[in-house]
C-alpha cells in the first residue's frame, strides 16, 4: 500500500488556498493579480499598461511597484496565478488519484473543461502571447504539477504498475511537457472535441507504453509480418492490427 500523504499534497496552490493570509500587503497583491489576469487576458501583454491594471484594481497608478518591479513581472505573476488555479481545478475535477492509470487523458480533459474560468491561462495556451510560450513550461505552477505527477509515479511504482527502472522526477517532467504541448496544439489547431479525444487517447497510449512494466506490455516473442518496432507496445495495435 502506498504511504499516506497529506490531503493537499497533490494539488498545486490556488488563490483560494493562499487567501488565508490576511495582511494588507497580501490583500493588495491579490487584488492586483486578479485585475491583471482579466486585463492581460482581454488586451494582451502589449495592449496593457501597469496603470491600467492598477486602475482596474481601484488603486493608485503606482500601487503595483512595491509588489512587482515592472509590467513583465506583473504579467508573469498573473500567468502563474491563473495557471495554478486552472491546474488546481483540473486536478480536483479529474480525480487523478482515483484513476491514476488514465491521468494523462483525465488531466487534459479537465484542463479543457476549466479553461473558460481561467482566461489568461487560455490566452497563453492558445498561443496568443508567443513571446511567453516557452517560458510557460518553467513557471512555478507547472513545477508543482511535475511534483504531483512524480508522486503519482512513485505510488504506482510501489504498487507494481509502473516500471521500477524509471526516475520519477525526470519522467514526470517529460510527461507534463508532453501533455501541455499537446493541449496547446489541440487548442491552436481548433481540433474540436473529436480531435481532443483522439489526442488524449494518443497521450495515454504513449504514457502507458513508456512506463508499464515488461510483463504488462510484452507481445509474443515473434509475430510474422508485424511492422518493425511494434513488439512490446500493445497500445499501438489499433494502428497495425494483424488479423493473423
Amino acid at each position: 500500500m502506498p504511504p499516506d500523504r497529506p490531503a493537499d499534497r497533490r494539488s498545486p496552490p490556488t488563490a483560494a488556498r493562499r487567501a488565508a493570509t490576511s495582511t494588507k500587503g497580501d490583500r493588495t497583491r491579490r487584488v492586483l493579480l486578479a485585475a491583471a489576469v482579466l486585463r492581460f487576458a482581454r488586451d494582451g501583454y502589449r495592449g496593457t499598461s501597469v496603470a491600467d491594471v492598477c486602475r482596474d484594481a481601484g488603486l493608485s497608478t503606482t500601487a503595483s511597484y512595491p509588489y512587482f518591479a515592472n509590467k513583465e513581472a506583473l504579467f508573469v505573476a498573473a500567468v502563474d496565478e491563473d495557471v495554478a488555479g486552472l491546474i488546481g481545478d483540473a486536478v480536483s475535477l479529474g480525480g487523478l488519484d482515483q484513476d491514476a492509470e488514465q491521468w494523462g487523458r483525465l488531466l487534459m480533459r479537465a484542463l479543457i473543461a476549466h479553461l473558460g474560468a481561467h482566461p489568461l491561462a487560455g490566452r497563453i495556451l492558445r498561443g496568443l502571447e508567443p513571446e511567453f510560450t516557452m517560458r510557460l513550461l518553467h513557471i512555478p505552477a507547472l513545477q508543482e504539477l511535475r511534483k504531483m505527477v512524480a508522486d503519482l509515479i512513485r505510488d504506482q511504482q510501489m504498487a507494481g504498475t509502473v516500471r521500477q527502472d524509471i526516475e520519477a522526477t525526470q519522467t514526470a517532467s517529460g510527461m507534463v511537457v508532453i501533455v501541455i504541448s499537446l493541449l496547446m496544439a489541440t487548442l491552436q489547431t481548433g481540433a474540436g472535441v473529436t480531435g481532443f479525444e483522439q489526442v488524449a487517447e494518443d497521450v495515454e497510449s504513449v504514457l502507458h507504453a513508456a512506463t508499464r512494466p515488461p510483463h504488462e506490455t510484452a507481445d509474443p516473442p515473434t509475430r510474422r509480418g508485424a511492422p518493425p518496432g511494434t513488439r512490446g507496445f500493445p497500445s499501438t495495435r489499433r494502428f497495425c492490427d494483424d488479423p493473423r
